[in-house]
């Protein structure tokens, strides 16, 4: 599943309960994008004050989490707006898209699947040499990349995007 796709905040709303659920009754392991939010900021009210992240979560076929990877290389003004906390007034550019992202704090955990050991990257991640490197760097096998090119119809954006992907397998002489 793209960046994104299971709707709510994976460790927190009935929603991604009902995937996980969903995912159980199937016994498919899967691969997802969803929101996640800081453990300490689950009971704040303000969702400006909360630190949203961008995941990709891979579940085993019980459900159960065996790894989450945040992004860590946020797009300006689609997952965040810079500079608000030095210029406030710069908040109005916020839209409909959640500009509160705050980035991931490590590199991809490396995570058994299939008798492979993958690393995860989320959209344009893989534009960012060092982001695949430090994963690999952990004895990954492979890298998956998960993203929405949706947002890109009729551009060349979804190309971009699988060249530079194309760049990091070769560099790391992984798949």
């Amino acid at each position: 599943w793209a960046e994104t796709m299971v709707p709510g905040l994976f460790n927190k709303d009935e929603y991604a309960e009902r995937f996980r659920a969903q995912v159980r009754e199937l016994g498919v392991p899967t691969l997802c994008g969803s929101d996640w939010i800081h453990e300490e900021d689950m009971q704040k009210t303000d969702e400006y004050e909360q630190r949203w992240y961008n995941s990709a979560l891979a579940l085993d076929g019980s459900g159960q989490l065996l790894g989450r990877y945040s992004k860590r290389r946020l797009v300006p003004f689609g997952e965040y707006i810079p500079f608000t906390a030095q210029f406030p007034f710069m908040k109005v550019f916020r839209s409909v898209t959640r500009d509160t992202y705050v980035a991931g704090e490590a590199p991809s955990p490396v995570i058994p699947v299939a008798g492979l050991k993958v690393t995860l990257n989320i959209c344009v991640e893989d534009t960012h040499p060092l982001v695949a490197r430090e994963a690999l760097a952990a004895g990954a096998d492979c890298m998956i990349n998960l993203s929405n090119d949706g947002w890109f119809k009729g551009s060349g954006g979804p190309e971009a995007h699988m060249q530079a992907a194309s760049f990091r397998a070769v560099e790391a002489r992984r798949p």
